[in-house]
């Protein structure tokens, strides 16, 4: 079965794909700072724009490096420090310690830390930067990035980030039959991203990748699929409770029985997930989210 569950699951990859843009959050993007004076920490001895200028910016912004070509982003002091606090890291170790880039008050757990100071991440010699061929940078300016996330990784203002906690996701759904042999939402009426056909008074499986930055999927509070006639108003939805998690994909397998579905008739899905971190529940698709994957969140009985 989970070799078949496996060919679904390459196959909807290519057919569903529900995540909207999840980049980063900036912690500069929305601040209101109306009439009031911002205070940036330029003096001190950790402050942010103190070792931008005198390590990062030097160092680490040189042509083909850390110039924009590729994270972090060492330009600017703001896409510095946007592209290492609780930034998901790219490349880890065998190991794969590393989580952030940079977390505040940790050097052990951050990958920054570690690149500039461990002769050999990787591979030997890796030491940032690479420019100096695995040579490590002058004490002072190591002491100086180790004093910054020991004392907090602080901002331009000096203030500390929270660890990032976003809503779980749902990567793709998929439908197959009880014993995992058909495929039916490839089966599309028209366009990639309309109504796909379901059979009547047959029990399925509608399969959901789900995902969460730090909730293990296997352990969501909620996972549940409503099936409603119509696109936007699911207040009387037909529920049905996942029951069985595979920790291989990271799927919730929610068996339902068309029998109660209305034949020609088109049924929209949401999915309603859980991961104990936010109070409320987390529905895809929403109101909000566009009208083409509410689309492909459809079907019809036939």
């Amino acid at each position: 079965m989970r070799k078949l569950l496996f060919l679904g699951f390459i196959l909807s990859l290519c057919l569903v794909n529900c995540t909207e843009d999840n980049l980063p959050i900036n912690p500069y993007d929305g601040v209101d700072y109306g009439n009031t004076t911002l205070v940036i920490d330029t003096v001190s001895s950790t402050s942010f724009v103190k070792l931008h200028r005198d390590v990062l910016g030097p160092s680490c912004n040189v042509m083909g490096c850390h110039d924009g070509s590729f994270e972090p982003d060492f330009r600017t002091v703001e896409s510095s420090y946007n592209t290492l606090v609780y930034h998901e890291i790219i490349k880890n170790n065998l190991a794969e310690d590393f989580t952030y880039r940079v977390v505040p008050g940790d050097t052990a757990l951050s990958v920054l830390h570690e690149r500039l100071t461990n002769c050999c991440f990787v591979n030997t010699n890796d030491r940032m930067p690479q420019d100096n061929i695995g040579n490590a940078l002058p004490q002072e300016d190591l002491d100086a990035v180790t004093a910054w996330i020991l004392g907090g990784a602080k901002d331009i203002t000096g203030a500390i980030s929270s660890e990032p906690n976003n809503l779980p996701n749902i990567d793709f759904f998929f439908v197959m039959d009880l014993m995992y042999d058909s495929t039916y939402s490839d089966n599309r009426i028209g366009e990639w991203y309309e109504p796909f056909l379901m059979p009547e008074n047959e029990q399925v499986n509608f399969i959901f990748r789900v995902w969460d930055d730090k909730t293990n999927p296997a352990d969501m509070l909620v996972n549940e699929v409503m099936i409603s006639e119509f696109q936007d108003d699911f207040s009387n939805a037909i529920t049905a409770t996942a029951t069985y998690y595979d920790p291989t994909y990271d799927v919730w397998s929610v068996p339902v029985n068309t029998t109660v579905l209305q034949s020609g008739e088109t049924y929209y899905v949401r999915y309603k997930i859980n991961d104990g971190e936010n109070s409320s529940n987390t529905i895809y698709p929403n109101n909000q989210t566009s009208f083409i994957f509410k689309s492909m969140w459809s079907f019809i009985v036939q």
